[in-house]
């Protein structure tokens, strides 16, 4: 469901409402919420193709798939963007585009991006119910190649990376105060 850019900006002046994965995948509304947000506003990329674009448009990162398979890489790429290094962001956006679109071919999430997993060697390909099995093998998807293996080597997850945001840290960002009983 599409929240529309007006409401969306609406919302946005809420004290606990601090950010969003636009996923909308419409360039004027991305535009627009990009635009008009509030300064302590985050706006995240929820598309793993669209990564690139908001990021180049002023987005403060990304939620995406792919990251279960290349979280490095990913972050790589936010890294770059963040730097203003558009030639190097650029170089890994389109270097991972395949594997991005991949992982929404020849089946619902997560159902590819689970079996590009355990080709990798990172999980098994058991699948709950009612998820099935890829029955064939997506043409051009292969694992992520690190380092000339098909299969990935088991890494380390990176630690978790704050963005540099030139915005001012908010006090809305707290977390909620506990319920009471």
């Amino acid at each position: 469901m599409n929240v529309e850019a007006a409401t969306l900006l609406r919302l946005a002046e809420h004290p606990r409402i601090v950010a969003v994965k636009e996923a909308s995948a419409n360039m004027d509304q991305i535009a627009t919420i990009l635009r008009d947000r509030p300064a302590d506003f985050s706006v995240l990329a929820g598309d793993d193709t669209w990564t690139m674009p908001m990021l180049a448009l002023g987005g403060d990162g990304v939620i995406c798939t792919c990251s279960n398979e290349i979280p490095a890489e990913m972050a790589e790429l936010c890294d770059a963007a963040f730097a203003c290094d558009w030639e190097e962001a650029r170089r890994i956006h389109e270097h991972w585009l395949p594997l991005m679109k991949a992982n929404f071919v020849g089946g619902p999430n997560p159902v590819p991006v689970k079996a590009a997993l355990s080709m990798m060697g990172l999980c098994s390909d058991a699948l709950r119910m009612p998820l099935m099995a890829l029955e064939e093998p997506v043409p051009g998807a292969a694992a992520p190649d690190h380092g000339g293996s098909r299969t990935a080597r088991p890494r380390q997850r990176a630690p978790a990376r704050r963005s540099p945001s030139p915005r001012p840290a908010d006090p809305r960002r707290d977390p909620l105060p506990p319920r009471h009983a």
